[in-house]
């Protein structure tokens, strides 16, 4: 059973694992600091400590050891009452090393406080309080959530919002390449091949879920529930796992949120069936084993709108849909899902209806929707890419209209840092079909948004051609 206020011993095992393996207590991440899971211990057992150690014996005995200077010591026994010089011993501890910790526990043993030793030793961490103990800089937020209930990622590469993001990264599902492109030359690297598994010819586009989070890129395959990952890092692909779980759609959208793949709306797999859904999965993928076992799936809270091929994005602890396909066409609509709640809520409608479009998250508390197909004709028969761009301000909401692209775009790919906006991918032209052939091509060069003057630019991008089968992510160095 998964809670909002914990992690099972399974998974907690694995998250300790991924924690100690990735950041040991000497790593130079922590500089002089206490390790992030004895610093949470602490946290969570503040008052309960407090309230019953003699801090001024503790003290003496931490300054016998080492643990404590001179002046550490004059300053707890400078407290006004006990508690205060318990407080103030507590929130020395974690600046005095890795191995602080475990002098603490050893002196509480001599100073016969052997049930204090065991309330640490029982305590139930959640990911959330792991994830408020990191270095801020080597937190990976994946654009934008922080600290919030429910579950919180331990970071393993970099904060987008600090580190400058100096190559694009591009997984060109056509073409079976994993490329990445510098903004500042316009020139194109390849970094290998995608894997075969990945690349089946029976996982079309309306299948495909792609999403980055963790210093990793995700591939789902919504109809068998197939899951693949990239280490951004090491560009290491795993071998693929089967999801265990009857949810099976296609046209459906993902986002990787504070360690889980969120999976909404999409429909049954059947060529003649239009019943679009409002259900929700999340996928816990912290761990990083290939045991089926590991990945655990839970149901959400549904949707307020039935959709299809709609977009997701996470901001702040919360998940947004937005557009998208249901019973009456093209939609405008938009909702907002919260993690701690489980709650769907309304928000402002999109300036119009749209689909196939990019909803790209800012670093702060904003999105931006770029591009897409809108309706053309009283019964939508014949739709149209568009140049229309969108601007939501997640405290205010409230929608507001931008310089328009300077292209019609639909199936946009893009990126954003705390500077730029990139659309690397995406099929341009009017999306009118004749003949049963859409008059589209992919995008011959890289369009990027200054988010300080909000004036869209052109790149250089060499030969490359960037379809509708694409994603796209950031890469810091």
């Amino acid at each position: 059973m998964i809670t909002d206020e914990g992690l099972s011993k399974r998974e907690l095992s694995n998250l300790r694992d991924v924690l100690c393996s990735q950041m040991p207590s000497n790593s130079p991440m922590f500089h002089a600091g206490m390790h992030p899971l004895h610093r949470a211990k602490l946290r969570i057992n503040r008052m309960a400590l407090a309230n019953d150690i003699d801090a001024n014996l503790v003290a003496e005995h931490l300054y016998s050891k080492g643990t404590l200077s001179l002046e550490d010591k004059e300053k707890i026994a400078r407290s006004a009452t006990q508690q205060d010089a318990s407080l103030k011993l507590l929130d020395i501890l974690p600046t005095k090393g890795p191995g602080a910790y475990l002098d603490f526990r050893i002196v509480l043993k001599e100073i016969d406080c052997n049930w204090l030793v065991k309330m640490l030793d029982k305590t139930h961490v959640s990911a959330a309080y792991l994830f408020d103990e990191l270095p801020s800089r080597v937190r990976t937020t994946t654009y934008r959530y922080e600290s919030v209930p429910g579950y919180s990622t331990i970071a393993t590469g970099f904060d987008r919002h600090t580190c400058s993001v100096q190559r694009l990264a591009s997984l060109n599902f056509r073409h079976g390449k994993l490329e990445a492109y510098c903004p500042n030359n316009g020139n194109w690297e390849s970094l290998g091949a995608l894997p075969d598994s990945v690349l089946q010819r029976h996982m079309d586009w309306t299948r495909r879920i792609c999403a980055e989070g963790d210093g990793r890129v995700f591939i789902v395959d919504t109809q068998y529930m197939n899951l693949y990952s990239l280490d951004v890092y090491t560009r290491v692909w795993d071998s693929g796992r089967t999801v265990r779980t009857s949810h099976r759609v296609i046209g459906a959208a993902g986002v990787y949120c504070n360690g889980r793949i969120y999976i909404t709306g999409g429909k049954i797999p059947i060529r003649s069936s239009d019943e679009c859904y409002r259900d929700v999965i999340s996928i816990m993928v912290l761990a990083r084993s290939s045991d089926c076992s590991d990945v655990l799936v839970e149901h959400e809270g549904p949707m307020i709108h039935r959709r299809v091929h709609h977009q997701l994005a996470a901001v702040r602890g919360a998940i947004v849909a937005c557009g998208g396909w249901g019973h009456s066409g093209i939609l405008s609509a938009c909702e907002m899902y919260c993690l701690s709640t489980r709650q769907w809520t309304r928000l402002p409608d999109l300036p119009s209806a749209i689909w196939n479009f990019a909803l790209v998250p800012t670093p702060g508390t904003s999105l931006f929707a770029v591009g897409g197909t809108v309706k053309f004709g009283p019964l939508d028969v014949c739709p149209r890419s568009t140049s229309a761009v969108s601007h939501f301000d997640i405290t205010m909401k409230r929608w507001a209209s931008l310089s328009p692209l300077p292209i019609p775009l639909s199936h946009g790919k893009a990126v954003c840092s705390d500077k730029f906006l990139w659309i690397l991918a995406g099929a341009t032209g009017e999306r009118r079909i004749r003949s049963g052939v859409t008059d589209v091509e992919p995008l011959q060069y890289v369009l990027q948004l200054d988010l300080k003057t909000l004036e869209w630019s052109t790149l250089r991008s060499g030969e490359r051609r960037c379809g509708q089968f694409t994603y796209v992510f950031a890469l810091a160095e």
